[in-house]
């Protein structure tokens, strides 16, 4: 092979290289959500200690390649050692609700989505949002929250009388449930 076909294929390969990189990249402008789960095991407040599961569902929402709003939602249970960790006021309001949900978000820009905009899309749903601070200095306190890198995420509860489901819809981005 003479130096000349040695260019040329050397060309065409870089050519080759560059086409797949420029139509991979053209892939990068959607917008996807991902679904899946996560849950902690085990908790403690003062003497108590338990190894009960607080299983949370997940929706996370993709522009490009970067996360731009990730909720976590955790339905209530009365039975569950976790709800150790409200404090007594909340658990008073808890008791009010018919349907209560803990919510952990995370909004990396609120310019794009913002969490005013999904406590809006919840309240017009029917569910109030409550702050459950008692809940969420325990929380911060359990091992998950620091694997989970959950420092830049808010948590709240949610309240209401609904129980057909909630969906969200973010500009830019399919309707997806959040609560079944």
């Amino acid at each position: 092979m003479n130096n000349f076909t040695k260019r040329l294929v050397l060309f065409y390969i870089v050519i080759c290289i560059a086409s797949l990189m420029v139509v991979s990249c053209a892939h990068l402008s959607d917008t996807i959500v991902k679904k899946g789960s996560w849950s902690i095991e085990g908790g403690k407040f003062d003497d108590k200690k338990w190894n009960d599961i607080l299983s949370f569902r997940r929706v996370s929402w993709f522009q490009e390649l970067t996360l731009v709003y990730d909720v976590f939602v955790a339905d209530y249970r009365q039975d569950s050692n976790f709800n150790n960790w409200f404090s007594s006021f909340e658990k008073k309001q808890i008791e009010k609700c018919e349907n209560f949900f803990i919510v952990v978000n995370y909004s990396q820009d609120s310019s794009k989505i913002s969490h005013e905009l999904f406590y809006q899309q919840m309240k017009q749903q029917g569910l109030e949002k409550i702050m459950i601070g008692g809940f969420f200095e325990n929380f911060k306190m359990h091992s998950s929250y620091s694997a989970m890198s959950l420092k830049q995420y808010e948590v709240h509860g949610f309240c209401g009388l609904n129980n057909n489901g909630i969906s969200i819809v973010f500009p830019g981005f399919n309707r997806v449930d959040v609560i079944n």
